[in-house]
């Protein structure tokens, strides 16, 4: 099931060129069912590219525990480049990175990186994308898999101590 959801962009995007394919061979060649086929590839490969989250590289997992419990809330986002939510929740996350640049650090985790390990199964990571919000101490306040609300991460924030 981790698999399914980790690469999400890229079995969806097989599955349907498959199934398109099977179609227009069943079909007969027509007219113009190579460009439509190049057009969906063209198509899938420019939403991998520009759409997938970014990952800061420099991050390890000491610098993380580093972060973690020094005065500053904590948003942990659990993500795969190539998981389709991790990559429809990108622009909420950066938006919430932008509007709290000052009370919240916003750390991304790519679970396919294997250094990474010991922290996912500190944080016993299941699903991705899975946020977690972590006060100014280090201890978690709540977690959500799939979809985040900023004005809960807003609403935590305001009532934190």
């Amino acid at each position: 099931m981790a698999f399914l959801n980790q690469f999400s962009f890229v079995l969806l995007g097989a599955g349907t060129l498959l199934v398109l394919v099977f179609f227009l061979r069943r079909r007969g060649p027509a007219e113009g069912s190579l460009m439509a086929v190049v057009a969906l590839v063209i198509g899938l490969a420019f939403a991998f590219v520009f759409f997938r989250p970014s990952v800061n590289d420099a991050i390890t997992d000491e610098t993380i525990e580093a972060t973690i419990g020094t005065g500053k809330p904590v948003l942990i986002e659990f993500q795969s480049p190539y998981c389709v939510a991790c990559m429809a929740a990108e622009p909420i996350v950066k938006q919430i990175e932008f509007d709290y640049s000052d009370d919240l650090t916003v750390i991304r985790v790519n679970v396919l990186d294997e250094s990474f390990a010991p922290l996912l199964k500190s944080f016993q990571f299941q699903y991705t994308p899975t946020f977690i919000l972590l006060d100014a101490q280090g201890d978690e306040i709540w977690r959500t898999v799939g979809v985040l609300d900023p004005e809960r991460v807003g609403a935590s924030l305001e009532a934190l101590p």
